[in-house]
């Protein structure tokens, strides 16, 4: 992936990890999407230590995401092409994350079918987490159908 686009990526995960918190995020996007973005912002944290220009961007990105995102992403930009071992492990965290699915479905009373997702195709890498919730079901109710995963 080129360094811009990783760059972008990478503030795209940040983003609404500083804003709501990593809790947040693990609500709405699951534990697994949560965990990734929070490690992502730590190797950015270890690796900007020893800079302290790229260390205040980081802490002021950490305050005010929005004003500071883009100052942000020159300074990641620039030590992406500086350091190929942040950049890879920036990209694996980013292939890591891949696609993350959360289906929640409080139902209360069924009849008839229910399918919380189906889906043919789920490319490798995709995180899929399906809760459904029902207490007076007439009919089926199933989490999910896939075809082919990976």
């Amino acid at each position: 992936m080129p360094i811009g686009v990783l760059a972008t990526a990478v503030l795209g995960v940040l983003a609404p990890v500083v804003k709501k918190g990593v809790q947040a995020i693990a609500e709405k996007a699951g534990d697994f999407a949560a965990k990734k973005a929070q490690e992502v912002l730590t190797t950015l944290h270890e690796k900007f230590a020893g800079d302290p220009v790229a260390k205040g961007m980081l802490e002021m990105y950490e305050k005010s995401p929005d004003a500071a995102a883009p100052a942000l992403e020159i300074v990641l930009k620039e030590k992406l092409r500086q350091d190929p071992a942040l950049e890879k492990k920036l990209q694996g965290l980013i292939d890591e994350m891949g696609t993350n699915l959360k289906i929640v479905l409080d139902l209360g009373k069924v009849t008839g079918n229910v399918v919380g997702v189906e889906a043919d195709d789920v490319a490798r890498g995709t995180n899929v987490d399906v809760n459904v919730k029902a207490s007076d079901v007439t009919g089926n109710v199933t989490g999910g159908k896939f075809g082919r995963i990976g």
